[in-house]
Parts: C-alpha cells; structure tokens; sequence
C-alpha cells in the first residue's frame, strides 16, 4: 500500500484487507478516505457473518471490531452532503446501482480520488467515471 494517491476505500475491500492483515492494517491506511457510511456497513458485515452466518467466531468478530475502531479512528471520514443527494440519485439511475454504492462513486467523483471496492457492479460502473482499484492492486 505505497504511494500517497488519496483513496476511497468502501467496506468490500476494507473487510477483506483486515480478514488478511489484521492490525497490521490501521498503520498502512494514512492516505485513505472512507464515507461515513462505512461504519454501518462494517457493523452489519460483523453483525452477519458472527451472528447470522456463523462463519466468525466470537474472537473474530471482536478482533474485527477493535481493528475497525481503530480504523475508522485514524482514518478520515467524509459525508455526502445534502447538496449531493440529487446528483447521487440521478448517478444510482443512470448506473443500476443502489444509492449506497452510488453515494460511493459520487464521493470518490467529487473529490478526484480513487475507488476500492470489491463490488463487482459497482466497479463496472465506476470505472466510467474513476480510477477503480480491488484490494490486490494494493
């Protein structure tokens, strides 16, 4: 994870980094941005694979958790700002996306940055509009 290029890292792509570095993460993540909406959605994703799938421990999911605070502590987030909603819905039409993944696009748009994901549909659309980067590419 070199360079100093500003990323948007969504919660496909931070889940899966932290599954592979642990802690050793936090430290490497300085340059990256993440929306407001990635706390949620990284609660959900523990939420379901300790308690609704079961493919966590109880261990696990606690590691994650810490790991995640400590993330989402270091790491700046940013908001779609109210001013953004329309343009964010007309993206999610135009794309087939959800307004979450759009909300994704438009941040990473708006600012000029990169985009992390692993979502397959949200990468396809993405790299209309952005430079689009997986986890690997890291």
């Amino acid at each position: 994870m070199s360079g100093s290029a500003r990323r948007l890292l969504d919660s496909s792509s931070l889940i899966l980094l932290m599954k592979k570095m642990g802690g050793d993460l936090v430290p490497k993540l300085e340059n990256f941005i993440m929306l407001d909406l990635t706390t949620y959605e990284m609660g959900n994703i523990l939420w379901k694979e300790g308690y609704l799938s079961k493919s966590l421990t109880r261990e696990e999911v606690a590691s994650l958790a810490s790991t995640t605070q400590q993330i989402l502590t270091l790491v700046e987030r940013i908001s779609i700002s109210p001013q953004e909603i329309g343009k964010t819905l007309e993206l999610a039409e135009n794309e087939g996306l959800t307004f979450y993944d759009a909300s994704y696009l438009q941040a990473a748009i708006d600012r000029g940055v990169s985009l992390v994901t692993e979502d397959a549909k949200l990468k396809r659309a993405a790299k209309k509009h952005v430079t689009v980067m997986t986890a690997s590419d890291l």
